[in-house]
């Protein structure tokens, strides 16, 4: 019980220092890390989008979606995968 708890406050601390990191590092957004790693699966994916999925569906135009997902910063969305993962082993290691 107390290493659950101890993995749980480990995980808390790592979303918090990822937090940190978006608030400094602001450049570094989703497209931006993917451009550098693999620029071009970046616009193949893309050119996908603007040929397929570039419809008004409940009048949301999903490709100004995808862009907008885009432009979110790399750091913020591994804080939340761990403070996800975090709050799944609190939820796990309370069950009767």
């Amino acid at each position: 019980m107390i290493v659950k708890k101890n993995i749980v406050l480990y995980l808390i601390l790592i979303s918090n220092v990822f937090f940190l990191l978006s608030a400094i590092l602001k450049k570094v957004t989703l497209g931006n890390f993917w451009y550098i790693t693999h620029s071009n699966s970046l616009v193949g994916f893309q050119s996908y989008i603007e040929s397929k999925l570039n419809v008004f569906y409940f009048n949301i135009n999903i490709y100004n979606l995808f862009l907008e997902i885009m432009s979110y910063n790399v750091f913020l969305f591994i804080g939340f995968f761990f403070l996800l993962i975090s709050f799944l082993f609190f939820i796990r290691s309370y069950r009767p």
